[in-house]
């Protein structure tokens, strides 16, 4: 791959690195996914965790207010800098890791952390001076993501009372196709957009925070403060032009519908449908989360028979319990209203009695790519047909 991306240096005639992110092919880049997202500039950045602190800072900067605060859904990455492992844990913890992880902020946590972030879950909370994130999709709850309707109804109520609206855009190419609209009118709903270069495109790393000009250009200012000025950005964000001009000629509408297709061949096989369940039902990303009945051994050893017999991988590693199956809602975090302050607070109910259920699961995430989207979708159930065969010799 350095090779490749030695030719690619040549063939763009860059012939020398940046210097701290000045340089005219760099400068081309970032207008290029600016005007693609509909936003007058864009700014590179090393890192997602970076480019979001930045668009933070600049938010508020504008604001100018102590009391401004940050809305955050329960899952959001800026919370758990981990993906989904113990959706029951993670939900009780969120608030403690949201004031460790974003020092300096007053964070607001709405919504439900089994859910999908919606416009109900901040309306009357938020109001001049405030920043909402959304992140379009919730990696946590396997690429769930907020309707079109909320998406607007947020909007124009952080717009109504002065607030600001940022997107965590991370997988934003993965979730387009769902809302079936172009990308710069999905993102003139928001004043922000941070989008990764890695995550679905395949890039070594780097992400582009894009927004208006003068807050552009304090997020450049918060880049230099909070670390992220260094000394040359090549080769990473010309491998990353490289990933970003490839997939956007390929598009991703085809590896979702190839994701769906798959998923109802999987949930319609009765052998399959008893030991594998996906969260959600039916995609609306091109990834999802896919819960297996059985302990992480049982799971592991019946992975190994397949792989050994037909040289099939059917996940890379299981992550962990996510949510409790069938009584998943029970571990989820809802919003309330502390009725002396009125801020907004996680409640984690009570877990239920699930004595009757097997709560023995684990659950893996499911991408896309295009590498997977070539293989038939027969070859997935045959695959999967194996796998359960192989469960049920286990011990």
């Amino acid at each position: 791959r350095l090779r490749q991306l030695a030719t690619l240096a040549e063939d763009a005639g860059v012939l020398s690195s940046d210097v701290y992110g000045s340089a005219p092919k760099l400068q081309a880049f970032e207008g290029e996914v600016a005007e693609l997202l509909g936003k007058q500039e864009g700014a590179f950045f090393i890192t997602g965790t970076l480019a979001q602190r930045a668009a933070l800072h600049a938010h508020l900067k504008l604001f100018g207010s102590p009391d401004s605060r940050v809305f955050l859904h329960p899952t959001s990455h800026l919370v758990h800098h981990d993906c989904l492992r113990d959706g029951e844990a993670q939900a009780k913890r969120a608030r403690t890791e949201a004031e460790q992880r974003l020092p300096g902020f007053k964070c607001e946590l709405v919504g439900q952390f089994s859910q999908a972030m919606s416009a109900k879950d901040c309306a009357g909370l938020i109001r001049k001076g405030d920043v909402v994130v959304v992140e379009l999709p919730q990696r946590c709850n396997g690429g769930r993501t907020m309707t079109w309707e909320d998406l607007q109804r947020i909007s124009a109520e952080a717009r109504r009372v002065g607030a600001r609206l940022h997107m965590d855009g991370a997988r934003l190419w993965e979730v387009q196709p769902y809302y079936d609209r172009p990308l710069h009118n999905i993102c003139a709903l928001f004043d922000s957009v941070y989008v990764s270069f890695y995550k679905g495109l395949g890039g070594m790393s780097g992400a582009m925070l894009c927004s208006d000009a003068a807050t552009m250009a304090d997020s450049r200012d918060f880049r230099t403060r909070l670390g992220g000025s260094v000394m040359a950005l090549a080769p990473i964000w010309l491998d990353a032009r490289e990933q970003f001009q490839s997939c956007m000629q390929e598009g991703f509408s085809m590896r979702i519908k190839k994701l769906q297709e798959v998923v109802r061949a999987l949930s319609e096989d009765s052998a399959i449908r008893s030991i594998m369940c996906f969260e959600p039902a039916e995609p609306q990303a091109c990834l999802i989360h896919v819960y297996l009945s059985g302990t992480q051994t049982k799971l592991d050893a019946a992975h190994t028979k397949v792989k050994q017999a037909a040289g099939r991988t059917l996940w890379n590693s299981l992550r962990g319990c996510g949510y409790q199956i069938p009584a998943r809602a029970a571990s989820a975090a809802s919003l309330a209203s502390d009725p002396q302050s009125g801020r907004a607070r996680v409640v984690v109910p009570e877990p239920v009695d699930q004595a009757d259920g097997d709560t023995e699961q684990m659950y893996f995430e499911w991408n896309m790519g295009p590498a997977n989207a070539k293989i038939p979708t027969a070859d997935f159930v045959e695959a999967w047909q194996a796998f359960a065969r192989a469960l049920a010799e286990e011990p």
